[in-house]
Formats: C-alpha cells, structure tokens, sequence
C-alpha cells in the first residue's frame, strides 16, 4: 500500500515539471521572432497558394478534403524545422549541458520543450481554418465537434512526440535545421495534407502508415463529416506511444555515449 502514494507523488511531480515546462516555453517561443511568430504567420502563406489552387478548380469536395489538411501543414513545418534543431539551439544557447544535468530526466524534459512548440503552432492551425472561412469563403462545417477536438488534440501530442524524436536523432548533428528542411514538403505529401494517399506509389504507403499526422487528419477528416473517426484516433495515439518509447531509448543511448566520451557540446 506504501508504494502507491509514492508512485502517486512521483507522476504528480513529472506531470508539474511538464507544466512548467511547457509554460515557460510556450512563452519564450511566443515571444521568439521565428518560433513564434513566423511559426505562425510564414505557414499562411503555403495555405494561401494551396487555397487559392483549389479554388481554381471550383470543386468543392476537394477544398473540403484538403482544408483540415492545409491548416495542418504549418504544424507539421513546426515539427520539422524547429523540433529537429531544438537541441541545436539548446547548445548554442549554453543550455545543453544544464538540461542533461538536470535531476530530472533529460527525456521529459524534451518531450515537454517539444510539446510546447507544438501549442504555439497551433495558433496557426486556427488562424489557416479562420483564413479558409472568412478571405476565401470555404465553410468550415464540423459534424462531430467534440470528436474533432479530441482528434486535433491528439495529432498535434502526435506530432509533438515526433518532434520529439527528431531532436534526439539530429542532436549529433550541426547542421540539424537542414534534416528538419528536408522533411518538411515530403512530409506534407506523404501524410495526406494535400493529395489522397491512394494517388501516391505503392513504395509510399508504408511510410506513410508510420507517421501519426496520416491518421490524425483522417480522423479529423472524419469527425468533420459524420463518420467515426477511431480508428485514425487509435492509430495515431498508438504511433504517439511509440514514439516517445523511440525517442526515450535514443536520447538514453546519445546521452550515455556523450557522457562515456565527453562530447556532448562537441557532438
């Protein structure tokens, strides 16, 4: 029975730092010229062209079938560019090595960082949708709200968790950005932002499978137009769990080499 309320306090205690730690992130990436606000505002412009193409051909099925997806690509842009290169900036910054050394684990601390990247990019998610409503007339009807609140919930943490991943693999890296740059307008094919998955080759679609945003917009899509949306809810949260499982071996295995051969500012 002792062990319980010990257990208790120690997840209250790391769900307090995550808080804190995504408050105090969420605000210095808000007040950040790049991670805040060309996070939000560079990624309209992306909308804006891929608006305006669908509008050009006057079908509406497909600027209702590419809206949610739009308005996720800033997101995913946000995931990309500046979760790949989180660490980078940490290093730079002369903070790494304090937040290796923290009590804490170096893994929560991360995904905590990652997480509050993503809520700032949020806002352009929201801003995309009111851009599509109000400059170029796309309704924005959502059958099942409660349902799409949870599924855009749940991708953005998908997303989050994938960044995630990517600054503990780039973190070797010097010129992480440039990982982040390539990933980002493959990304926006391969998770369905764009284009049906059915239209990519066939070499393509497990790649897809694997990244959580596929599944997440399917589930948006879903709940946006009656249908159930849980089978993309599972599957996305599922690969979420997996990759926090990923992204805690790899940053274990990168801090442990960086500690054995002191090169953690170096690597």
């Amino acid at each position: 029975m002792s062990q319980r309320p010990g257990r208790a306090r120690r997840a209250a205690a790391g769900l307090h730092v995550v808080f804190v730690i995504w408050r105090i992130h969420v605000k210095l990436y808000l007040a950040s010229p790049f991670e805040g606000f060309l996070n939000i505002v560079w990624p309209l412009f992306f909308a804006a062209m891929a608006f305006l193409i669908d509008d050009a051909t006057g079908n509406h099925v497909i600027m209702r079938y590419t809206l949610f997806g739009i308005a996720a690509m800033g997101v995913w842009s946000s995931v990309a560019v500046s979760g790949s290169s989180l660490l980078q900036h940490a290093r730079w910054g002369g903070m790494l090595e304090l937040i290796v050394a923290a009590p804490r684990s170096f893994s929560l601390i991360l995904a905590s960082m990652t997480l509050a990247l993503e809520t700032t990019a949020v806002f352009s998610f929201a801003a995309t949708l009111i851009m599509a409503r109000y400059l170029f007339g796309i309704p924005v009807r959502i059958d099942d709200p409660a349902l799409f609140i949870v599924a855009v919930v749940l991708t953005m943490i998908a997303m989050g968790m994938f960044g995630f991943v990517l600054a503990v693999s780039a973190v070797r890296y010097r010129s992480a950005w440039v990982i982040g740059n390539v990933l980002e307008y493959p990304g926006w094919i391969l998770c369905g932002f764009l284009v049906p998955l059915a239209l990519l080759p066939a070499w393509a679609h497990p790649v897809s499978d694997v990244l959580a945003p596929t599944w997440g917009i399917e589930a948006m899509r879903a709940a946006a137009g009656g249908q159930s949306p849980w089978t993309g809810l599972l599957i996305c949260g599922a690969l979420a769990v997996a990759y926090v499982c990923a992204g805690v071996l790899i940053a274990r295995a990168v801090v442990q080499s960086a500690r054995v051969h002191a090169t953690l500012a170096l690597s």
